[in-house]
């Protein structure tokens, strides 16, 4: 029963950290006096560079503009589209010029619109430049620690293009370290048709699998030393790949497994996930109704912790071996707490996601091994790094093998039309149903019933006797 009122104390916090945290952002007046004007600008990329189609993207923090001089610690950051195929750093000061604007919202084919202005104000990003003439005037500046990471991790994308052809060393870096080089557009059309774009990023099973790695890999350190260094390479690798909400979510919960086995307290993964939520709602309030990355992964976690179970019985038939049946009850129960979210925001899912899923996540563990160790070998010889290369670019050509197969299937986009209330009655049916299912679970375990009974009544639905009994008694 105690985690109940931490749910409910979590959502009460957050509903007033809300109020508090999205109050509406007032402009510099220096910035908003020339919206819609050209404007000339120095500033500094303050992110990691973002290598679109059309455009390379950068956060800037200004520092002049016209000649007048702003306080860095309160001017907003400038979201600056370069022309594509530019190279820039973290820690670049840059010179631009180009049309200051305001994000707009962006209407989407649901009818809902999708709140871009507030997507970006998360960040800390108020303005926009389209289309601007950018160069470099010199570099270095920024934080060191970012500086040198991120000089680490363009290295090691780098040494993956020598041993890899496209698109595999582009899709390769994206599952490791979260490399910023687009795909091409059809495949992404693939990746969202198929509704398996998640892949295609680093996300929070991805930090899963580098953080337990990590803390394995560190064992032979004595005492708590192994924790500790685990602890710190998993915080210097989010920062390295880029810091994003699913990336933060997920570190915040190894870290938190982490403190359990150092001070030998048992970890309840569903405490951690809303820990690690209500941390980052009370860093950053915005992000709990503007940033759908925050939010789907978020739900997908619940799903998997509350369903997988569930699905994982249901599926029996599939077998155990290299995971399969895992993976596929995990899927099964993220993508009933996403889809929800997707229906709204975008209107459509992919009636083919569960299975494309699991048979490309069954193997993104192998990929990410094999790759990072040929990443890693360049370093001394591409030569050395070339049969880790090859098991990874055949790897990599089931994933794609499986994405244009499935891609291929006609009529697997299903469109439906999803309103806000819908979405909240939806997610208020999931409550009641698992607040239901766990009075009953709470009855099993008061019980008295040995203890075998009990766990047969807690893991299967379908053995309903002890529970009428318990509900009847």
């Amino acid at each position: 029963m105690k985690f109940y009122i931490f749910v409910w104390s979590f959502f009460a916090l957050v509903f007033l950290i809300s109020i508090f945290g999205l109050l509406r952002h007032k402009y510099d007046p220096i910035f908003f006096s020339k919206i819609n004007t050209n404007v000339h600008l120095t500033g500094v990329v303050v992110d990691e560079p973002d290598q679109r189609q059309n455009s390379t993207n950068l956060v800037v923090l200004p520092e002049k503009i016209l000649d007048k001089s702003i306080d860095k610690k309160h001017s907003e950051k400038i979201l600056v589209r370069a022309p594509p195929n530019t190279i820039f750093q973290y820690g670049d000061e840059v010179e631009i010029d180009g049309k200051l604007q305001l994000p707009q919202k962006i209407d989407s084919e649901n009818g809902n619109s999708f709140n871009y202005p507030e997507y970006l104000a998360k960040d800390g990003i108020y303005y926009l430049i389209n289309r601007a003439e950018v160069k470099v005037i010199s570099s270095g500046h920024g934080n060191f620690l970012k500086r040198q990471l991120f000089r680490i991790k363009n290295l090691f994308l780098g040494n993956l293009k020598k041993v890899l052809p496209e698109p595999h060393s582009s899709f390769a870096g994206g599952l490791i370290v979260a490399g910023k080089k687009s795909l091409p557009k059809d495949l992404l059309d693939q990746f969202q048709k198929t509704g398996t774009l998640q892949i295609v990023v680093l996300s929070g099973y991805n930090i899963t699998i580098v953080a337990e790695a990590m803390i394995r890999f560190f064992r032979f350190l004595p005492g708590a030393g192994g924790f500790l260094a685990g602890a710190v390479s998993i915080i210097l690798f989010s920062i390295m790949a880029g810091g994003t909400s699913t990336i933060i979510r997920a570190a915040i919960m190894a870290l938190i497994s982490i403190l359990a086995k150092l001070t030998h307290r048992v970890y309840d993964a569903r405490r951690a996930l809303f820990l690690a939520g209500f941390l980052m709602v009370l860093q950053n309030p915005r992000i709990l109704v503007y940033d759908p990355s925050f939010q789907l992964s978020f739900m997908a976690t619940l799903g998997l912790m509350t369903l997988s179970p569930y699905f994982d019985r249901r599926l029996n038939f599939l077998p155990e071996k290299f995971q399969i049946r895992q993976t596929a009850s995990a899927t099964t129960g993220a993508q009933v707490f996403v889809t929800p979210i997707l229906l709204y925001q975008i209107g459509q899912i992919s009636l083919i996601s569960v299975p494309a899923n699991m048979l490309m996540m069954v193997i993104v563990p192998y990929i990410m091994l094999a790759g990072f160790i040929s990443g890693l070998l360049v370093f001394i010889s591409p030569i050395i790094a070339l049969p880790g290369a090859f098991i990874s670019y055949l790897a990599l050509s089931y994933e794609l093998f499986i994405l244009k197969f499935f891609a291929s299937i006609p009529f697997v986009l299903l469109k439906i039309s999803f309103s806000f209330w819908l979405l909240i009655i939806t997610y208020g049916f999931y409550i009641f149903i698992y607040f239901r299912k766990n009075k009953t679970e709470f009855k099993i375990k008061e019980s008295g019933l040995p203890f075998n009974r009990r766990q047969a009544a807690l893991t299967d639905f379908s053995e309903v006797e002890d529970i009428k009994i318990i509900e009847n008694s």
